[in-house]
């Protein structure tokens, strides 16, 4: 049985005529159900949770990254059995990976059903896909703090305030002993308290800002523990203790691909 989520803040905005469209195709392969809706992280997590206690075997998010990515931080509440797709509804980096290129490419990807399985990593009590940035957010402390990093062999280095990346590279068996990847970049300029919620995740984590930032630190390791900064906030704006433990725990998940190492399922 297919479950499909939506959020309902999502940037990735739906018109009446085009949820038509998608119901019309998606009841054509007969794996149409309702959009279920969503307003926060908190809400995804119990309606997972819900979901799992029902008879769905495959879940399908309907939006854009932003959305998959939540939807993926939050896994831990799905069954590893539970096959997970993703239906586009903009241009997607991730779709794009997954080889589907539009939301009707999607709805052929999810009605044949072929299985990519990829194994991710855990931040904190979170999952991440491919790629998760953390940065210090606004602070009332007029001295930044620095923020110590320490890897799984003990290795421990403390930088300046920094925008920090971690990269899941499992695909890359060249990496299998130390399949995330650590980079940390000087940080842009600061963001002012007026600004939005919005336009400080945006300026904080812009990526032209990132890429021309000097590159202070890049590593490989399993595990990382991240220290020091007690105002951490990732690229969808959520927060994070002074204490950050990254690929403690890693997860296979079964995604719904057109890529040509498939299996049917």
């Amino acid at each position: 049985m297919y479950k499909y989520v939506q959020n309902s803040h999502s940037a990735a905005k739906i018109d009446e005529q085009l949820t038509t469209k998608i119901h019309t195709e998606l009841a054509k392969h007969r794996i149409d159900s309702q959009f279920m809706t969503f307003n926060s992280e908190k809400e995804l997590s119990a309606l997972l949770e819900t979901l799992g206690k029902s008879s769905a075997t495959t879940i399908v998010v309907v939006g854009d990254d932003y959305d998959f990515n939540i939807l993926i931080g939050t896994i831990g509440k799905i069954d590893s059995d539970t096959a997970i797709g993703y239906l586009p509804i903009v241009k997607s980096k991730i779709a794009k990976n997954l080889q589907i290129h539009s939301w009707l490419d999607a709805v052929r990807a999810l009605a044949q059903r072929k299985i990519t399985e990829k194994t991710i990593y855990s931040i904190a009590n979170r999952y991440f896909y491919d790629t998760i940035y953390l940065a210090a957010a606004e602070s009332n402390d007029s001295v930044p703090s620095t923020i110590k990093i320490r890897t799984e062999g003990n290795l421990e280095l403390t930088l300046p305030p920094a925008k920090i990346s971690f990269e899941n590279l499992n695909e890359d068996h060249y990496f299998n002993n130390a399949p995330i990847q650590v980079s940390a970049h000087e940080p842009g300029e600061a963001v002012t308290k007026k600004s939005s919620l919005k336009t400080k995740i945006i300026n904080i984590f812009d990526k032209k800002s990132l890429d021309q930032g000097k590159l202070l630190l890049s590593l490989h390791s399993k595990i990382f523990n991240l220290e020091g900064a007690d105002n951490l906030v990732d690229n969808f704006g959520r927060k994070y203790k002074n204490i950050v433990t990254i690929g403690k725990y890693n997860k296979k998940i079964r995604l719904i691909s057109k890529k040509t190492n498939q299996k049917s399922n």
